[in-house]
């Protein structure tokens, strides 16, 4: 019985990080296309200028 509840705990564990490590990587993405786009909008603002 023990090393059933022990088990649960490490599989609860392992979907907790796995969820943790996907909410990271979108954040991560999302921030650097953010990021990516506003680059771009700059360099057309700046082409736009000329």
């Amino acid at each position: 019985m023990g090393f059933t509840d022990g088990f649960f705990q490490l599989y609860g564990l392992i979907i907790s990080l796995f969820w943790l490590a996907i909410i990271v990587f979108v954040v991560y993405v999302v921030t650097k296309f953010l990021k990516l786009t506003k680059e771009r909008n700059e360099q057309l603002n700046e082409i736009r200028k000329e």
